[in-house]
């Protein structure tokens, strides 16, 4: 009898598929900012302005409006205000995210499985990895964002520019405040994130 024919997935060249999840997932982040920015630049100006300043999200962006227009130095501008650094920030935090879990999965699917399915730790394990390689790459990049949003108009005239001022008012050391946080943070939030897709997605693959 002729032997089968192996799948095509069998044949995969697995650093080829981990190059695919970082581009991929590159691609993922920065279409996130390109969506989502607007509204995390709401949050922020939410969060650091003084109490009463605004009533809520659309007062933000309706205040914004009135006093800077649609084209000065404001307006729709500032509503983008941060974009650069919140790609910078995405867009390789993510490329790492999901290259991580990728190569960490792949790393720890049992030999014995079939189906190559994951045990309890090791989704955890791989999940966390994923959370701790993103936010290794994102914390520098994260802090020029929030000084950019949150800093009147005017202070910085762009990433490069925060970023000079940040080091020389603050040091070097400025771009990782948050640090020990984000990383304790990162790995069990992250595990959790995984921890629940792949078992809704094996509770959905029993249903139907």
């Amino acid at each position: 009898m002729a032997s089968e024919t192996t799948p095509a997935e069998d044949t995969r060249n697995p650093a080829a598929e981990n190059v695919k999840s970082f581009i991929a997932g590159g691609f993922g982040g920065v279409s996130a900012v390109l969506v989502g920015h607007p509204f995390d630049l709401t949050k922020t100006r939410l969060q650091t302005a003084a109490s009463g300043q605004y009533t809520g999200a659309i007062d933000v962006v309706r205040k914004t409006l009135a006093r800077d227009g649609l084209t000065g130095e404001g307006g729709i501008k500032s509503i983008f205000r941060g974009t650069g650094a919140t790609l910078a920030r995405d867009g390789p935090g993510s490329a790492a995210y999901f290259a991580a879990y990728e190569v960490t999965k792949n790393l720890l699917i049992s030999r014995n499985s079939a189906s190559g399915d994951l045990d309890l730790g090791a989704i955890i394990l791989a999940g966390g990895t994923a959370g701790v390689a993103m936010w290794s790459l994102a914390i520098p990049p994260d802090v020029l964002k929030s000084r950019l949003q949150s800093a009147p108009t005017g202070t910085y005239s762009g990433l490069l520019d925060c970023l000079r001022k940040t080091v020389a008012q603050d040091g070097v050391t400025a771009l990782w405040k948050g640090f020990g946080p984000a990383m304790a943070r990162a790995f069990p939030a992250n595990a959790a994130t995984f921890l629940g897709v792949e078992a809704s997605r094996k509770l959905l693959d029993s249903l139907f």
